[in-house]
């Protein structure tokens, strides 16, 4: 589904581009039926998991435990689950 085409005034350099980009935003912005509902648990995990920022020499597992207050078994096995290496270190 495209983008209907606006008519703009005659509009020279910079008025112009934002013209455009006004009204590409108030149709693009009618059509956003995404929402934070439609994201699973484990989805929102995974990318916690992967944002997750790690301190030099800070293993992973570490870094796990402290974002999501865990223990070092289960930050580890967390880490495991996700397909991360859990002894990974930033060096």
């Amino acid at each position: 589904m495209g983008v209907p085409a606006v008519q703009l005034p005659v509009l020279r350099g910079r008025e112009r581009i934002r013209a455009a980009i006004r009204a590409r935003a108030a149709v693009s912005l009618e059509s956003i039926t995404v929402s934070v509902e439609s994201i699973t648990d484990e989805e929102l995990v995974r990318r916690a998991l992967l944002n997750t920022r790690l301190k030099i020499g800070e293993p992973r597992w570490a870094a796990t435990m402290r974002v999501f207050g865990l223990g070092s078994t289960y930050a580890a096995q967390l880490c495991r689950r996700f397909g991360l290496e859990p002894d990974e270190v930033k060096k």
